[in-house]
């Protein structure tokens, strides 16, 4: 039973007692007006402090979940293996000569350094030829 639904059936009933027993009746009346106003301030201050703890329990969730993700990233990252970073490096950087070089405009520090490229990867793709063949 509700607090609101006790005091006006007890407010109620003590009005029409008399007598002797009247006054007591008035001070416990007032005594029950107060600790009925006292339990529902704690009430609301509960229910306020509850919702506060809602709000930090959801903002701790997101801060976490936000964690959680940047870690995933970062492990992601570090299990790429650094060969294959360092292969398509490799690949970008072929791709960006290929599309930068001209062999009419090149001069001849430029195309003795190409040549030197091409001949090194020249020596590694015959050593993964080989190694796939074992």
């Amino acid at each position: 039973m509700r607090l609101g639904s006790i005091l006006p059936l007890f407010l109620s009933r003590s009005q029409h007692v008399q007598g002797p027993v009247r006054p007591f009746l008035i001070i416990e009346r007032n005594i029950s007006v107060h600790r009925g106003t006292q339990i529902l301030g704690r009430f609301v201050q509960m229910v306020i402090d509850l919702e506060e703890i809602r709000a930090k329990t959801e903002r701790l969730r997101q801060e976490a979940e936000e964690r959680v993700a940047q870690m995933r990233l970062e492990v992601a990252e570090n299990l790429e293996p650094t060969r294959s970073v360092k292969n398509e490096i490799i690949e970008k950087q072929d791709a960006l000569i290929r599309l930068l070089y001209r062999e009419e405009d090149a001069s001849p520090e430029i195309r003795e350094l190409k040549q030197e490229i091409e001949t090194k990867k020249a020596v590694l793709e015959k050593r993964c030829v080989r190694l796939l063949k074992l």
